[in-house]
Formats: structure tokens, C-alpha cells, sequence
């Protein structure tokens, strides 16, 4: 995880410092956005698996 910050980090400085954009498909916070948004899903289909167990 450090690694993968440290890697994010460093593009985000080179793409601040070239002047091109933080947010694409290929830019420097793609991969956490990815990272924090499979979480959130995967946190919402557990809940509703939880919910489908408890109800019945």
C-alpha cells in the first residue's frame, strides 16, 4: 500500500509540474479513485447480502 501511494505521489508531482491534469483515465489519482470506489461497492453489495440474510 505504502508503495502504491509513494508511486501515486511521485506521478502527481510530475503531472503538477508538466502542467497537465490530475484526474483521467491514465492520470495520477486513477488508480486510487478505482481502488477507493471497487471498496465502496464491494462494502454496498455486502450490506445488501447481510440485509437479504438477516430479512430472509
Amino acid at each position: 500500500m505504502k508503495e502504491e501511494f509513494d508511486s501515486i505521489r511521485k506521478k502527481t508531482i510530475e503531472q503538477l509540474k508538466a502542467g497537465k491534469p490530475l484526474l483521467g483515465k491514465d492520470d495520477a489519482f486513477a488508480p486510487l479513485l478505482t481502488s477507493i470506489l471497487n471498496a465502496a461497492l464491494e462494502g454496498e453489495k455486502m450490506h445488501i447480502l447481510q440485509k437479504k440474510k438477516s430479512d430472509g
